[in-house]
């Protein structure tokens, strides 16, 4: 008819202590008001703690699915949709998620893309004789005109998108790198010799 004295509550690395398990009764005994009655064995009962773990990622940093819910000890599962970004390759994540003990926030890491950007002169030709000057840059970065062509008989008039020079391209100081890369070409206007004929009567004084 005696209660049981309390003991101190057992630590378990992961694990919360929920009780006194009694394999007899089938049940957690509470210590504080269960009466002894006859011989007893009761086991320390632990349930396995669980932790929130997050990816983030894509053009925004954002949420990348649904928040997990793992057991100590055990691995998150990484997304594999979602990671894409304009401009970036995914890389892999910032932290390990393979052994979880505790709320973790992972986020995706990015390596930005380089891309060529080409002027092609079109029937021209470049100081060093070439006909196409290439610059490699980050995307997005700042892209400009790195040197004028000549062409013999014509002038040099801008840039196009396409041989058929129906999209111009503005420089000015500069265009942000392209997804993929570019390729401009010189649009050139021949000129023409314009001959005049002066007819009438001139009278010069000495």
């Amino acid at each position: 008819g005696d209660l049981i004295t309390v003991p101190v509550s057992p630590i378990k690395e992961g694990y919360d202590f929920i009780g006194y398990y009694s394999e007899t009764l089938e049940r957690n005994i509470d210590l504080s008001t269960y009466q002894v009655t006859s011989d007893i064995t009761l086991t320390d009962n632990f349930q396995i703690q669980t932790f929130a773990v997050r990816f983030y990622g894509g053009e925004e940093g954002s949420l990348l699915g649904s928040v997990e819910y793992i057991d100590y000890g055990s691995a998150a599962t990484a997304p594999t949709t979602g990671l894409d970004r304009i401009g970036y390759t995914f890389i892999g994540w910032d932290k390990a998620y393979d052994n979880i003990t505790g709320d973790l926030n992972v986020y995706a890491e990015y390596q930005i893309n380089a891309y060529a950007f080409n002027f092609n002169a079109n029937g021209g030709v470049y100081l060093d004789a070439s006909t196409i000057k290439t610059v490699n840059a980050d995307y997005n970065s700042n892209v400009q005109v790195p040197e004028v062509p000549t062409k013999d008989g014509f002038v040099f008039v801008g840039w196009y998108e396409e041989t058929t020079f129906e999209n111009e391209v503005y420089f000015g100081t500069g265009i942000p790198m392209p997804v993929g890369g570019m390729t401009v070409y010189a649009k050139w206007v021949e000129l023409v010799a314009t001959t005049y004929t002066v007819s009438g009567t001139y009278h010069f004084e000495q």
